[in-house]
């Protein structure tokens, strides 16, 4: 998912807003079950503003399980 947020991100110049923007366009077909929950409830961090690709829309940097 990792990778494909940063291929997303250098495709589009700006990250993307949400995981189910990577669908439509093209980068998924469906998001991923975590493995720790065994459903698509992934958390997901956001860009810092300044370091942001486009600093007007900061997007996802990063995903991980949010099993507690």
């Amino acid at each position: 998912m990792r990778s494909v947020i940063s291929q997303y991100t250098l495709d589009k110049q700006k990250a993307p807003q949400s995981l189910e923007d990577l669908i439509p366009a093209g980068y998924i077909k469906q998001l991923p079950k975590d493995p720790f929950t065994n459903d698509a409830n992934w958390t997901t961090d956001q860009e810092d503003t300044i370091m942001a690709v486009d600093q007007q829309e900061p997007g996802i940097v990063d995903v991980h399980s949010c099993r507690t």
